[in-house]
């Protein structure tokens, strides 16, 4: 793979956090199957729809609220020759609801952010972005705030099928309760 990650990486976070940014694939490729399309929610540079197309996905769609993520995330897509096969655009669970892309489901559903703007997404609806039977992938998680992800994501009707963990760091695959 390509080197995705932006300069600020090896400046800004320690050792731990840069290794996870900067190897997707550990977060990405247990879901990833051939043909599917992906939706990455706060794709910030864009390494993990970057990634999950590297790995196997037809199509990604990302959507980040900042307007400098999209430009950058576009770049690292045409770095990787990845250009036609992932689109980014300003916005986030609501504006994929509302279609944004011409998908509003995925079987896979990546959300790499901050643990509290995880569980305001869960809120809005991140869930209902992930198709029937598909997994939507929780990261940015710190360990002491694991419990508290925990509850958000059941509260919201899903299930907890994975939980990985590099030192402090946490990343939780879940998917909807099955009726």
């Amino acid at each position: 793979m390509a080197h995705v990650c932006p300069w600020w990486c090896t400046y800004s976070f320690d050792n731990v956090l840069r290794r996870w940014i900067c190897k997707p694939e550990r977060e990405v490729k247990p879901y990833v199957s051939p043909g599917d399309r992906v939706l990455d929610i706060g794709c910030g540079s864009g390494i993990l729809s970057i990634a999950a197309v590297k790995l196997g996905a037809q199509r990604a769609y990302g959507v980040d609220v900042e307007d400098e993520a999209i430009p950058a995330a576009q770049a690292n897509a045409a770095t990787n020759e990845m250009a036609t096969q992932v689109e980014f655009a300003l916005g986030s669970v609501e504006e994929v609801k509302c279609g944004i892309f011409p998908i509003r489901q995925a079987p896979l559903v990546l959300a790499n952010i901050l643990a509290s703007i995880l569980q305001r997404l869960l809120v809005a609806g991140l869930g209902e972005l992930v198709a029937p039977g598909g997994v939507l992938v929780l990261s940015g998680i710190l360990e002491e705030q694991v419990a508290d992800m925990e509850a958000a994501v059941q509260a919201q009707g899903l299930q907890i099928l994975s939980r990985k963990q590099i030192e402090d760091w946490v990343a939780l695959a879940v998917q909807p309760r099955k009726p």
